[in-house]
């Protein structure tokens, strides 16, 4: 009880301590910008990205700035357990969980091996930097251009800035970044995995009859990153989770290969495209 007790209080502690330091740093940017941020404020958001990528204990590099399979696995994972029972606390996730993510990733080739190295302490603080991040992000993409220094402060504060008078200005004319991330976007970004979208674009492939013995297993991959925007901070294909998924989507004993095969299955059907469905009901049923 007392390691569970300290986990989620360590928790609590590293969020709320790297959201302060966010949120310290851009009110100094934002006060130095005047009461117009407009064109000014893109200059505000490339340094949040940055600091969203590079987290001083996500161990990621300059260079790198792209989770590698462990690490976008265990946020991934975090994200559907907490999800799946809102009562949770991040010490269930690690008594439950951790290991065997480790397990899974354990004989991957990591561009961020000190990560998957980490104690149960150390990753927690990742995961609360990580989401005390997320949080701050979402805060400050609901700035809008119009918006006075006042309610730029309001925004990116921790309780954020959603007063019932609030008018909502129509997307062409607000300007958003990004705009508020809605439940559905966050829902979305849980199932789009990179597995999903490698097996979706090669059994396109197999459909238009190309087989895989016709195409370089690289410039697959570097066509599959053009596609799906993703890891687009990787120096070298070849280090990418994209790379390693055209190669090989699944382990030899994948528990998950079904449940995606079927996501992705009814992507197909919509389209009434039944030869690609007919191909994963195939591999489904084999």
């Amino acid at each position: 009880m007392k390691l569970k007790d300290n986990l989620d209080k360590l928790y609590l502690q590293e969020f709320d301590k790297f959201y302060q330091e966010l949120e310290s740093n851009t009110i100094e940017k934002l006060k130095k910008k005047g009461k117009k941020l407009f064109v000014k404020r893109i200059k505000i958001s490339d340094e949040l990205n940055d600091a969203w990528h590079y987290l001083t204990d996500v161990k990621i590099t300059e260079m790198n700035r792209i989770p590698d399979s462990y690490t976008e696995d265990l946020i991934r994972r975090f994200h559907q357990y907490m999800n799946e029972d809102e009562d949770e606390k991040i010490s269930a996730f690690i008594i439950d969980e951790l290991d065997s993510i480790k397990e899974e990733h354990k004989n991957d080739n990591l561009s961020i091996p000190e990560n998957i190295k980490l104690s149960n302490e150390q990753t927690v603080r990742l995961i609360a930097k990580w989401k005390a991040t997320e949080l701050f992000i979402n805060h400050f993409n609901s700035i809008r251009y119009n918006d006075d220094i006042d309610i730029c402060l309001k925004k990116i504060s921790r309780e954020g800035y959603t007063p019932s008078t609030i008018i909502i200005e129509p997307e062409q004319d607000a300007y958003p970044l990004e705009g508020l991330e809605s439940e559905l976007a966050k829902k979305l970004k849980l199932e789009f995995t990179i597995t999903r979208q490698v097996l979706a674009i090669k059994y396109l492939f197999k459909y238009a009859k190309i087989s895989e013995i016709q195409y370089d297993k690289t410039k697959m991959a570097e066509f599959m990153r053009f596609l799906t925007g993703r890891e687009l901070g990787a120096s070298k294909i070849s280090n990418t989770t994209i790379y390693k998924k055209v190669n090989n989507p699944y382990k030899d004993k994948d528990s998950e290969k079904i449940e995606d095969l079927k996501y992705i299955r009814k992507y197909f059907s919509d389209l009434n495209l039944g030869g690609i469905v007919d191909m994963i009901n195939e591999e489904i049923e084999s």
